[in-house]
């Protein structure tokens, strides 16, 4: 993932969450996501979306990312699937 390494979470307590401009329930759990990370580092990953749409949905809904990578193609989706 562009952007984001296994340093940059640091070792202690975070949310990884993955998101895109596109998705309607993404934008219902933003708000909550907003809290959260006043109280615990939250993490994104971008999936499969274009960087321009991604800036522009940070800068209207607020940006609760500590940090945030770029998964534009969805190579990460096989390290979230359930065994």
């Amino acid at each position: 993932v562009d952007g984001l390494e296994k340093k940059d979470l640091g070792g202690g307590t975070a949310i990884l969450n993955l998101f895109a401009s596109w998705c309607l329930p993404c934008v219902a759990e933003h708000p909550v996501l907003m809290d959260l990370s006043k109280k615990i580092p939250v993490y994104g990953i971008a999936f499969m979306d274009d960087p321009g749409n991604v800036e522009k949905y940070l800068k209207k809904h607020g940006n609760p990312y500590s940090k945030v990578g770029l998964d534009p193609s969805g190579a990460s989706a096989p390290l979230f699937q359930a065994p």
